[in-house]
């Protein structure tokens, strides 16, 4: 929340109106989506096209679970704790 005050604060030290901030707001929130989503569609892809990467992250995703390492829905920072899974999104965000 401290960012967007301070993006807002930038953008009125420029001279954009209320309106005008609102609007560059919008479409930062639409291009991050689309970042997201073409990130989401890459390792999907990868994870179909490369079966034994999917195997080895079905595993570990579900040895996590058996432990009792994740939760469900598993977190953020559960996730970073997955060490094939962080590998994996490393390895797809490079394309």
């Amino acid at each position: 929340m401290a960012d967007l005050v301070l993006l807002k604060g930038s953008f009125r030290r420029h001279g954009l109106t209320e309106e005008e901030c609102q609007t560059e707001a919008f479409f930062m929130f639409v291009a991050g989506s689309e970042t997201t989503a073409s990130a989401l569609r890459i390792i999907l892809l990868y994870l179909i096209a490369t079966p034994t990467a999917y195997h080895r992250l079905k595993m570990e995703a579900r040895n996590a679970i058996k432990h009792g390492r994740v939760s469900s829905p598993i977190t953020a920072a559960e996730g970073r704790e997955l060490q094939y899974l962080q590998v994996s999104l490393r390895f797809c965000v490079t394309f």
